[in-house]
């Protein structure tokens, strides 16, 4: 199982970076494209990495991904005693176009790493007590 929860960390951390990535190519793509139409250079800004990654090492998907496999020995050894608990998620307001906020709620890596390996062991246990129309989702 601590092999299961270290593979789910990874793939959550690289999910992250791997979105993070094309965030970043879609930005000096439209810079490339500006530069094409008006002969001007776009703006160029430093890069920055999201505020999130900087609340806690958990948060952070290098982080995660290089020390997975202590991670994954220690929240093994904090379910087995029944110990483990989850960090707080982080909730920050991301302005809407017709005003007003959403407020959007993020989890640490690890804790949403265990909750997507306990969902998909769970689903798997118990895959014939539901119709056939809800495994397709």
């Amino acid at each position: 199982m601590e092999d299961a929860i270290r593979r789910a960390i990874e793939f959550q951390s690289k999910k992250l970076l791997k979105k993070e990535e094309r965030s970043r190519f879609a930005d000096r793509k439209y810079q490339r494209k500006h530069k094409l139409r008006t002969g001007t250079p776009g703006q160029t800004g430093v890069y920055r990495e999201p505020r999130i990654w900087g609340v806690a090492p958990h948060f952070n998907p290098k982080y995660c991904l290089a020390h997975s496999k202590f991670l994954a020995r220690v929240i093994w050894l904090k379910i087995r005693e029944r110990t483990y608990q989850p960090q707080p998620a982080v909730r920050y307001k991301i302005a809407k176009d017709s005003g007003g906020f959403r407020e959007i709620m993020v989890f640490a890596i690890p804790d949403a790493a265990i909750a997507n390996l306990f969902y998909r062991k769970l689903r798997d246990k118990n895959r014939n007590l539901f119709p056939r129309l809800a495994m397709r989702i």
